[in-house]
């Protein structure tokens, strides 16, 4: 999944990698964190992400779908993205 820190596919951008479960977004590799940062996102057309509000996948989720083209993540509430599961069909 590529993802930027800025509504409309803007500011600095990251691919975080799957098929994986990421507990937290605080340690990714190489040391970069996203924790909170997710605004915009684009994923691969068989990639299935699921994004809760609080690490270890815990609090409210929102799933995304890799057919429904670039996603731009809605500031009230799913803007606080601090664990992720990404899937393939």
């Amino acid at each position: 999944m590529q993802v930027w820190d800025q509504t409309g596919f803007g500011g600095r951008a990251d691919f975080i990698n799957g098929p994986r479960r990421y507990r937290t977004l605080g340690n990714l590799p190489g040391g970069r964190v996203w924790t909170n940062r997710i605004r915009s996102l684009r994923l691969g057309r068989t990639a299935i992400v699921t994004a809760w509000s609080y690490e270890n996948f815990r609090g409210p989720s929102l799933r995304f779908g890799g057919d429904t083209g670039p996603t731009q993540v809605r500031e009230t509430g799913a803007a606080s993205i601090e664990s992720v599961e990404i899937t393939c069909r």
